[in-house]
C-alpha cells in the first residue's frame, strides 16, 4: 500500500510542476506577443515619420520649381493684389480640401516588370498628404536684386495609435535677378 501512495504523490507533484511550467510558458508567450506588437507599432511609426518627411520635402521641391519657373517671366511672382505686405502667402500647394499625395509619377515611374514590393511602397506613399505655402519675406537690391521666399511645408501620414504622424519643414528660397550669375538657390533652414 505504501508503494501506491508514493506513486500517487509523485504523479501529483508532476502535475503541479507541469501546471506551474505551463503558467510560466503562457506568461512568457503573452509577454513576447506584447513586446512584438509594441515593436511593430514603433517600426510603423518610424517608417511613417520618414515617409511624411519625404512628402513634406516633395512639396518644398514643387514650390521651389514654381518660384524658379515664375521668376523666369516675372522677377516677383508674389506680386499680386492679394499680397499686401511681406510675409503674406502668395501661393499654396495642396490647399484645404485639395491635399496632394505622392502619386506614382511624382516619385517613381511605373515599370512593366516592377517588383511587388515597389507597388506596395507606392500604395503606402499615396496615404501620405502634403501641403505648403510660399510667402515673400524680403527683397534686397544692389548690383542684383534678390527675392527671399519662405516655404512652409507639412507632410501628414496615417494615424498610428493615438497620434497622427506629421512632419513640418520650413525652407528659405532665394531668387537672384539682374546679374549674369542669376539663378535660384534653395536651402533648408529649419526642420522639426
Amino acid at each position: 500500500m505504501r508503494a501506491g501512495f508514493k506513486t500517487n504523490r509523485e504523479s501529483g507533484a508532476i502535475m503541479v510542476i507541469s501546471l506551474i511550467l505551463t503558467l510560466v510558458m503562457t506568461t512568457m508567450g503573452i509577454g513576447l506577443f506584447y513586446v512584438a506588437n509594441r515593436t511593430s507599432d514603433q517600426i510603423e511609426a518610424n517608417t511613417n515619420r520618414s515617409e511624411t518627411l519625404y512628402s513634406a520635402e516633395t512639396c518644398i521641391d514643387q514650390a521651389t520649381r514654381w518660384i524658379t519657373k515664375e521668376a523666369l517671366t516675372d522677377p516677383h511672382p508674389c506680386k499680386t493684389p492679394a499680397v499686401n505686405k511681406l510675409g503674406d502667402v502668395c501661393y499654396t500647394i495642396g490647399a484645404s480640401g485639395n491635399k496632394k499625395t505622392m502619386d506614382d509619377t511624382a516619385w517613381r515611374p511605373d515599370k512593366p516588370s516592377e517588383p511587388k514590393y515597389l507597388t506596395k511602397a507606392k500604395a503606402r506613399m499615396l496615404t501620405h498628404e502634403y501641403t505648403c505655402t510660399v510667402a515673400l519675406t524680403g527683397i534686397t537690391s544692389g548690383a542684383s536684386t534678390i527675392h527671399y521666399y519662405k516655404v512652409e511645408s507639412t507632410g501628414l501620414g496615417p494615424q498610428v495609435g493615438a497620434n497622427p504622424v506629421r512632419s513640418d519643414i520650413v525652407a528659405t528660397v532665394s531668387v537672384t535677378i539682374g546679374d549674369s550669375k542669376a539663378g535660384s538657390d534653395a536651402g533648408q533652414s529649419n526642420e522639426h
